[in-house]
């Protein structure tokens, strides 16, 4: 009975020594496990977020089949275009009706669309924007549209041949702007400013000096009066509108090289694509979030500095840049206006019948109720595009409704502004007019107007 009872201790005794040997194990088990999988971790971590990780094998793999996409389509509308100018060069079956594409163009950053005139050219029009379709609309002696993408902006195409940029622009390297203290910036071009009375005789001079120019800077930083309220108002102004800062001299020097800067290139797009484009609309909205859109408001009662900058900040892409017109840009558009079947007159001596004049109605025998009729004409600014009768080639109010300043200097404390304004005749005040004003002042009929060139 002792030996038997002895046997079952031993037996019992064999089966807890088992479980805490199990116990043991289990645990050994548990840590391994433990171990095996933060390996494993660490190793799909490292293929995912690695070096060589899938996420980077993907993203380099998107990024290659983007960049790819992108040279394919330039290669498929570079064959397009030597096929074009093969046909027309070998008088294919386009008939010579198929217009060339210059090869100074860069395809990366203008999609050439034939106009439909009757010997149609390509109009370049920036990436990110859009011909119009609108009948009328897409003729480059008739005015062509185009929209940006996304807004209701919308620019007409001004053209630009050899001739023409020759009355346009002077090249002449390393001229000085200013001998003002400070002031070391020169430029390699210079406005042609002509008259306003339509002879094409030259008004101005260069930079530099106090004749109408452009592009210069204002010297007269006091205005003639170093004890009123306008004391130094230019330069406070350019520090608060472009945030410059230093002395005089360092202010201006800057504001100079910004305005060169924009304004070389403007030329050198001009010249590479033979044209530029104006804003269909004077500058709207609001001063902080610009347009040039119809149907809105003009914006007026703005200092110079503001609109400029206004002017600049609507369109800044690598395709296409925008910015306050310059004189010599005006200049070329009232020519083009009459080379495109306008009369003269109209232009340069009496733009009564096609501006928002005190007698724009009178002038055109309207009288209330009949077409084209505008009630309150002549009373104040009107919303962009508001008649249809005050346009010429798709541009809106060229004459009338405001005047517009343009990047033009006079004098050491002058800028000019242009085209007619609401509240005068169109005889006194046509769309070639041109008047100056202090740049820091803001009137109720004065605006401006953008331009946009394309990029380089």
């Amino acid at each position: 009975m002792k030996e038997k009872n002895k046997k079952q201790e031993n037996k019992e005794e064999r089966a807890k020594l088992g479980n805490k040997k199990q116990q043991g194990i289990t645990l050994i088990a548990l840590i391994v496990t433990i171990v095996v999988l933060l390996i494993l971790a660490g190793i799909t971590i490292n293929s995912v977020l690695g070096d060589n990780g899938i996420f980077k094998t993907a993203r380099e793999a998107a990024n290659a089949w983007n960049e790819a996409t992108i040279n394919e389509q330039e290669e498929i509308q570079n064959l397009i275009n030597e096929l074009n100018n093969i046909m027309n060069e070998d008088g294919g079956t386009g008939g010579g009706e198929t217009p060339v594409v210059p090869p100074e163009w860069d395809l990366s950053k203008v999609t050439p669309v034939p106009s439909e005139d009757e010997e149609p050219v390509n109009v370049p029009v920036p990436k990110g924007f859009t011909a119009s379709e609108v009948e009328g609309e897409k003729t480059v002696d008739g005015g062509f549209v185009i929209k940006q993408d996304g807004t209701n902006n919308e620019f007409v195409w001004i053209p630009v041949d050899s001739g023409s940029l020759a009355k346009m622009y002077t090249e002449e390297a390393d001229t000085a702007l200013s001998t003002f203290e400070g002031v070391n910036v020169t430029t390699d071009v210079y406005s042609n400013l002509r008259k306003a009375d339509g002879s094409g005789a030259k008004e101005g001079d260069k930079p530099g000096s106090t004749a109408r120019r452009e592009p210069d800077i204002l010297t007269d930083t006091t205005y003639g009066d170093a004890v009123s309220s306008n004391s130094e108002r230019g330069i406070e102004q350019i520090k608060s509108v472009f945030g410059f800062s230093g002395t005089e001299g360092e202010v201006l020097n800057s504001f100079a090289n910004m305005l060169v800067t924009d304004y070389e290139a403007n030329y050198a797009s001009i010249k590479k694509y033979g044209g530029f484009y104006i804003g269909r609309y004077e500058i709207t909205g609001e001063i902080t979030s610009p347009t040039v859109a119809k149907e809105e408001t003009v914006i007026v009662s703005q200092n110079w500095y503001n609109l400029y900058k206004a002017c600049s900040s609507i369109v800044n892409t690598a395709s296409a840049k925008s910015t306050m017109i310059q004189g010599t840009q005006w200049d070329r558009v009232l020519e083009w206006l009459v080379e495109t079947g306008m009369e003269s007159s109209k232009v340069y001596n009496d733009s009564s019948k096609w501006g928002n004049y005190t007698n724009y109605n009178t002038a055109n025998g309207y009288t209330e109720g009949t077409p084209g009729y505008v009630a309150g004409a002549g009373t104040k600014v009107f919303p962009a595009g508001s008649s249809k009768n005050w346009k010429a080639n798709n541009i809106y109010d060229l004459a009338g409704n405001a005047r517009d300043w343009t990047q033009e200097a006079h004098d050491t404390d002058i800028r000019v502004s242009r085209g007619g304004s609401y509240g005068i005749s169109g005889s006194r005040s046509p769309a070639s007019s041109r008047v100056g004003g202090y740049p820091y002042g803001s009137n109720t009929n004065v605006s401006a107007r953008p331009a946009l060139y394309v990029g380089l």
